[in-house]
């Protein structure tokens, strides 16, 4: 079996070999090696396996995504005040401000230092890529920094926020994938558009998570973002669709400085309970699930290139033997596991490619069917919400969340 992790996480050993100044780089090495998901290099090292059936040539685009991801954690966890990443105590509370900053610094230089080891032409358009990314991040951070100090967030502006903050580093992981495996201009822009909307679905899931997962599963403490009074999609259908008193309820409640945390924290749970705000985020997770899978169909490989055309049966098979591995190390959620993995065998087999002979090419609908399946089995077994596990995505079967 072809172990993502294991290639991954010694690979990255080996780049980030810098010992001086300590106070430098032992920051970083910490942040590092504190685990995480590793979504984002395994979105790239998942792409290029599907087109290639190699992950050796995508692995320092993975690196330098999950550093630059690193870098933007160091950075926020500044500015949110944050005193726990992964269940650890986050860069700037184990040492302090500054050293948060400039580790993070030098995790977004070493970044890019990573990519100068592809060719010419392909170090252009990953670090264009990443350059842009950069830059959208940054606005996304400015505009949810810009939400704290206003009462009022329309929804839009909060979509174009997560879209910039979170979805678009997604997004540019997908294509990262792509451009390693030289896939053409227009498979390359449809993975990207993929990957923001899947992105933004993930984003949805981690505000659900915020407030009504297992601390112990999430890493972070449950509720930070009512403390933080932060305006998340929970908190903007809540405002607009209560009645004025229980409006002005909500608002006193969650504009307070209350004594008792944990009072605050149930109570506005409450509101977004009852207000219909997390059925209203259920759907709109399964809005992007849909249009993503709508976008990848419109994929078109050239048959007459072997390279392109994915192994779907060997991919498959990885992939189960991945899932049933990182199901083994859960024991904690065992039952839950044993539930995802029947569905996930049960749906995985069904996975084909459609030809068609005109016009030499093959429209790629395997990925569309279960991309957000697979990458969310990925992406959260650190994190499953007893109460969510069971959520169901635009019948793509039992996600958790």
């Amino acid at each position: 079996m072809k172990d993502y992790i294991k290639f991954f996480e010694e690979f990255l050993k080996k780049e980030i070999d810098y010992d001086n100044p300590k106070n430098l780089y032992e920051p970083v090495k910490y942040l590092l090696d504190s685990g995480g998901k590793r979504l984002r290099p395994l979105i790239t090292l998942f792409v290029s396996d599907l087109f290639t059936g190699n992950i050796t040539n995508a692995l320092s685009a993975s690196a330098a995504l999950e550093i630059f991801h690193n870098f933007t954690l160091a950075h926020d966890d500044i500015m949110d005040n944050s005193i726990m990443r992964r269940g650890k105590k986050t860069i700037n509370s184990k040492w302090d401000n500054n050293t948060g900053i400039l580790s993070g610094d030098v995790m977004l230089i070493i970044s890019y230092e990573i990519l100068n080891k592809y060719d010419e032409s392909k170090y252009i358009l990953l670090s264009k890529q990443l350059t842009q990314t950069s830059r959208l991040v940054c606005e996304g951070q400015q505009n949810d920094m810009d939400f704290s100090l206003k009462k009022d967030v329309l929804e839009a502006d909060y979509f174009e926020m997560i879209e910039n903050k979170t979805a678009v580093l997604i997004g540019c992981s997908f294509m990262f994938g792509g451009i390693v495996s030289d896939l053409n201009t227009k498979n390359v822009n449809v993975l990207y558009e993929v990957g923001k909307n899947l992105g933004i679905a993930f984003q949805l899931e981690d505000d659900l998570l915020d407030c009504f997962g297992d601390e112990a599963k999430f890493g972070k403490k449950i509720g930070g973002d009512i403390l933080e009074k932060k305006k998340t999609l929970l908190y903007i259908y809540t405002q607009a669709n209560l009645d004025n008193n229980k409006r002005v309820e909500f608002e006193n409640i969650f504009f307070s400085d209350h004594s008792k945390e944990s009072i605050k924290i149930d109570t506005i749970k409450s509101f977004y309970e009852t207000s219909g705000a997390v059925e209203y985020l259920k759907n709109k997770v399964q809005e992007y699930s849909e249009h993503a899978k709508k976008l990848v169909n419109q994929m078109q490989i050239d048959a007459t290139s072997p390279n392109e055309l994915p192994d779907i049966d060997s991919y498959t098979a990885l992939m189960n033997a991945y899932i049933e591995e990182q199901q083994s190390l859960i024991s904690i959620i065992e039952s839950e596991v044993n539930e995802i993995k029947s569905d996930v065998n049960a749906t995985m087999p069904n996975i084909q490619c459609s030809k068609s002979n005109e016009e030499g090419t093959v429209t790629i609908t395997c990925l569309a069917e279960k991309v957000h399946d697979l990458l969310i089995q990925m992406e959260d077994y650190s994190g499953v919400s007893d109460h969510y596990s069971s959520m169901k995505l635009s019948g793509l079967g039992s996600v958790p969340i």
